[in-house]
């Protein structure tokens, strides 16, 4: 990417996310802070099942980078399973922009005006996307439409703004 750009979403893979193994053991809980008055206190990883399995994207190397809706990256996770959500600050169409996605599956960009917000948007992805991965744990021969159904519902509840 060019200088002062973050890092593009790594391309999508064919089929269903594929669970990596993490580079590290789990890490402590990552507080996300926006260093000015108004501040993010939500914490990246709390031990709890939809938090546990999410880490700095590239080492935090992104942040305080140019985002892709124009904004200072102020926090970009990726989750061992597939996953990334990035925070922006002072974008071009809001005072936030959080950017996600399932890798080969789904991309969003949500747009908030206040931390918590920001705060309660963030909880709620990562529970919804923590919901899609379990799904996927069930073998792909012994789907039925009622897990089809599921798949579409949660989708298509992480993309509605």
């Amino acid at each position: 990417s060019a200088p002062g750009q973050s890092a593009p979403f790594s391309p999508p893979l064919p089929g269903r996310p594929v669970p990596r193994q993490s580079s590290t053991s789990r890490l402590p809980a990552i507080p996300v802070s926006l260093q000015h008055k108004d501040e993010l206190s939500m914490e990246w990883n709390t031990g709890s099942a939809y938090t546990q399995d999410w880490e700095p994207f590239d080492k935090g190397t992104t942040l305080g980078k140019r985002g892709s809706e124009r904004g200072t990256i102020i926090a970009d996770m990726e989750n061992i399973n597939g996953a990334r959500i990035t925070v922006e600050k002072d974008t071009d169409n809001a005072p936030y922009a959080i950017t996600f996605g399932i890798y080969g599956l789904m991309l969003h960009t949500h747009f908030k005006y206040k931390p918590e917000e920001v705060e309660l948007y963030l909880d709620w992805v990562r529970s919804t996307m923590h919901k899609v991965f379990v799904l996927y744990e069930q073998d792909e021969g012994s789907r039925t439409d009622e897990w089809y159904h599921e798949h579409d519902r949660l989708v298509h509840e992480l993309t509605i703004d």
